[in-house]
This record gives C-alpha cells, sequence and structure tokens, in this order.
C-alpha cells in the first residue's frame, strides 16, 4: 500500500510540476508535441473524410427509378446524365481499398475480355478493402475487395456504378 501512495504521490508532483513549468500553454513545452501531433491528426482526417465524401462517383444507380433496371447501354446513359462515365474496374477496386462498399451488383466500363464478344460486358459489386472481414453471407461474405461477373450479357438488367 505504501509503494502505491508513493507512486501516487510522485505522479501528483510530476503533474503539477510539467503545469507549472507550461505555465498552462497549450503551445509551450512540453505540450508542443502533443499538440503537434494533434494537430498533424486532425489534417489526416479530414484529408481522409474529403476523400470518402466527394461528389467523383454515384454507386449502384437506378434507371428509371428502378432497381436493377438498365441494360448496359442504358447505365452508361445514366451515368453521362449525371456527367460521368461506368466506373472501371480500377476505379472501383480503388474506392474498396480506401474503405468504400456497394453490395449492389452493377455495370461497370470495362470490356470483357474473355469472351471476345462485343454483345457482354462486366458487372461488379466491392465491399471494401480485400483486408476486410465480416461481410454478410449475401453479399458475398468474406474477404471483403471486388467481386466480378464476366459475360454479363448486355441486355440483362442492373444497377451502374458510375464514376467521374
Amino acid at each position: 500500500m505504501k509503494k502505491y501512495l508513493i507512486f501516487f504521490i510522485v505522479s501528483a508532483l510530476f503533474t503539477v510540476t510539467t503545469i507549472a513549468i507550461a505555465k498552462e500553454d497549450i503551445n509551450g513545452q512540453p505540450f508542443q508535441a502533443i499538440w503537434d501531433a494533434i494537430v498533424g491528426l486532425r489534417e489526416r482526417v479530414g484529408n481522409i473524410e474529403d476523400d470518402l465524401s466527394s461528389t467523383d462517383h454515384a454507386f449502384c444507380q437506378e434507371c428509371d427509378n428502378t432497381p436493377w433496371n438498365c441494360t448496359r447501354q442504358e447505365a452508361a446513359e445514366q451515368c453521362e446524365s449525371l456527367g460521368m462515365h461506368l466506373c472501371s474496374l480500377a476505379e472501383l477496386n480503388h474506392y474498396a481499398e480506401i474503405g468504400y462498399s456497394s453490395c449492389c451488383w452493377a455495370w461497370v466500363g470495362d470490356p470483357d475480355l474473355t469472351t471476345f464478344s462485343r454483345t457482354k460486358g462486366i458487372a461488379a459489386y466491392f465491399m471494401g478493402p480485400s483486408t476486410r472481414t465480416g461481410i454478410p453471407s449475401y453479399c458475398g461474405g468474406d474477404p471483403g475487395g471486388l467481386r466480378i461477373t464476366m459475360g454479363y450479357d448486355d441486355f440483362n438488367k442492373t444497377n451502374a456504378h458510375c464514376c467521374k
């Protein structure tokens, strides 16, 4: 018990002395390093929030306000009406890796090179970074990342993933 009391008293004296030396100036020593770290973290969080709240995408867009009602051509037109284009797989992968998720099959702009057909496209959805876990089974389960369907007939109906 004596050891705890001595530790408490020494800790209290150290704290009082530190505050007295700093003269309660948040920008003074020894608080400057802590303050600089807080400012740096605020900037980093602000950058992340800016990236996540940007308007450079519109995922899972519907045609005619009806879910899963876009052919590939209609999906491209929906994106164009928003001043965007069908997202590429690379763009969707980027969004997934920075934390976005969209449990929604939708057209993407990449051509389907597996079938060499002009009447087949690619539909995809993404569930956050490839290291993400805890994804519900109805969204593909673990791990996260991009889910792709190749050879999707252009006249099948789904939504549109739009990017700027």
